[in-house]
């Protein structure tokens, strides 16, 4: 029951507080047509294995991990349905391979063997503990590559811009603030409630430029927000984690 609240405060996250929050204020703030869909998606998906599994993984072992395996099998549906959505207008038929991830995988296979009691021998789980010891560093490499390969035309106009201020305070600031609120209304395992204000504190998806280059959007805009959050979430996530400490 406690492993439970993480995909359902996932959906609570993603659809009924950052989609929401998204739409509206690109309402309220008069977000240029341009850019709508992608300034609702910013808003809407976050960054949430690369970052948070090494993070995750540093601050609560293993199960850490999986508690973020268990949040993003819920966001990875959102990714690539209501996400996908918002960038492609054409009205692409989704297909269902993307959801099937080596980690969604991974942890559907693992939860068939926890339910049925199989203990799989030492010479098996010798290697895959060996390949799971490279997580946190590969995570972090990836996340390194992505940042350092970001280029964005009219650099200062963009990160001075309406729309970054508005983002930088939904994502790192009013959406994880009504997650801490809402989380300590119930009375959730210490570790499983800091998993999901971890989620809902961190950055801009970095997959959001990969959509926008892949539906002729403008990269620019996606990248600048994913880079900036990215960058003021070192100092909010520790801010958050310590609210609920």
């Amino acid at each position: 029951m406690t492993t439970l609240a993480l995909p359902v405060f996932a959906f609570i996250t993603l659809l009924l507080v950052n989609l929401p929050l998204g739409y509206f204020a690109s309402k309220i703030f008069k977000i240029r047509a341009s850019h709508k869909n992608q300034f609702i998606f910013l808003n809407l998906i976050q960054n949430y294995y690369y970052l948070s599994l090494p993070l995750s993984l540093l601050l609560f072992g293993n199960i850490g991990v999986l508690y973020i395996f268990l949040y993003g099998f819920v966001a990875d549906i959102v990714l690539w349905t209501v996400g996908v959505r918002l960038y492609d207008t054409g009205g692409t038929k989704l297909s269902w391979k993307h959801l099937l991830n080596p980690g969604i995988v991974a942890l559907f296979v693992g939860f068939i063997l926890a339910m049925l009691r199989i203990k799989l021998p030492e010479i098996v789980l010798s290697p895959l503990k060996n390949i799971g010891s490279i997580t946190t560093p590969l995570a972090m490499l990836i996340t390194g590559a992505i940042i350092s390969n970001v280029k964005i035309h009219n650099a200062k106009a963009m990160v001075l811009s309406k729309d970054m201020a508005v983002i930088v305070t939904l994502k790192l600031f009013l959406a994880p603030a009504i997650i801490v609120f809402l989380t300590g209304l119930f009375n959730l395992d210490p570790v499983v409630r800091a998993v999901i204000v971890l989620q809902a504190a961190m950055p801009c998806a970095f997959s959001a430029i990969l959509f926008a280059t892949e539906y002729k959007k403008d990269a620019d805009y996606p990248a600048a927000c994913s880079l900036v959050t990215t960058i003021l979430s070192l100092i909010t996530i520790p801010l958050f984690l310590y609210l609920i400490r």
